[in-house]
């Protein structure tokens, strides 16, 4: 029981970070939108995000969030 214990804890944990990264990715996105907003119309931003394809990011952060929900309703 003690083994299950800790990998709930080690699930828990992990959730935890993937949150607080999905804020931020979040955060960063809203920030890059906005940006590219206030530039001039002559001005154009051909690599949203200097990039970096923030949107495949906050998709995989959700999809590993999902993951660990369906491995542990079971457990609830």
């Amino acid at each position: 029981m003690s083994n299950l214990k800790e990998e709930i804890e080690e699930l828990l944990c992990r959730v935890d970070e993937l949150e607080e990264a999905k804020s931020y990715v979040e955060a960063a996105i809203d920030a890059i939108e906005m940006a590219e907003a206030s530039l001039p119309h002559d001005i154009g931003a051909p690599h949203s995000g200097f990039g970096y394809d923030w949107e495949s990011t906050l998709a995989e952060i959700e999809a590993e969030l999902q993951t660990i929900a369906r491995a542990t309703e079971d457990l609830v």
